[in-house]
Order: structure tokens, then C-alpha cells, then sequence
């Protein structure tokens, strides 16, 4: 499986996971491909208190073999770029292949960090 098909699974199932635990229907955000972003957004038509927080966030799913620190700190500040682009407070959500434990997703913490500094401190 090449990387971006690789990609677009871990977003359609970080989407799903969001969707099952949360009740709100994430999408792609299909502008990351031509203006590169973040990956997920809350679909349309989703309104409510739980779809407005997580439009406030910058979502970038992240699946990989194995989440190293150093991966995990370009991811971040991967993130943080996307998210300060466009005036939202960033989010890392990843997941190891082959884990069944879920998904990382530090959402208090992303959002405390980024606007003092762009270096990961770890779930």
C-alpha cells in the first residue's frame, strides 16, 4: 500500500473512531491535497457543542509502523504549521500498525502547547 492510501485509511478510520465515540461525522478535508492542511473536518451539516469544539482543532492523522519521538516530533510540528495556517489549535492523533489499543489523540495538551512552542512533550 503506497503512503497516501496508507493516509487516507488512518483518516477514514480516526473519522470513524470520532464519529462512533463522539457522534459526529468527520470528513477528509480534500484542500490538504492542494493547499496541504490538516486532515479532518466536521462534516457540514454537524452542528451542536461537541461538532463546534472539534472545529475549533486541526486535525492530522498519523499511522505509521512504529511512532518513534523523533517521527512524533515532526509530526507535531507538521501540525502546529497546518494548524497556525489557518487559525485553528493543533491536534496529533496516531496510531501504531498493528495495535489494537486505538488511537493517541493528547487534545488538551495540543492546544496548551503549540502557541508557546512547537516541540513535543509526549501523550
Amino acid at each position: 500500500m503506497n503512503s497516501r492510501a496508507k493516509g487516507a485509511d488512518a483518516e477514514r478510520e480516526l473519522a470513524r473512531v470520532i464519529r462512533d465515540h463522539l457522534g459526529v461525522r468527520m470528513v477528509r478535508n480534500l484542500e490538504q491535497y492542494r493547499r496541504g492542511g490538516h486532515d479532518l473536518v466536521p462534516h457540514e451539516d454537524e452542528t451542536g457543542p461537541v461538532a463546534a469544539v472539534l472545529g475549533r482543532y486541526a486535525i492530522e492523522a498519523k499511522r505509521y509502523a512504529k511512532a518513534s519521538q523523533h517521527l512524533l516530533k515532526g509530526w507535531w510540528a507538521e501540525t502546529c504549521v497546518q494548524a497556525e495556517r489557518v487559525g485553528l489549535l493543533p491536534c496529533l492523533c496516531y496510531r501504531e500498525d498493528g495495535r489494537t489499543g486505538g488511537w493517541c489523540c493528547p487534545w488538551l495538551r495540543c492546544g496548551r502547547t503549540c502557541r508557546r512552542r512547537r516541540e513535543w512533550i509526549g501523550p
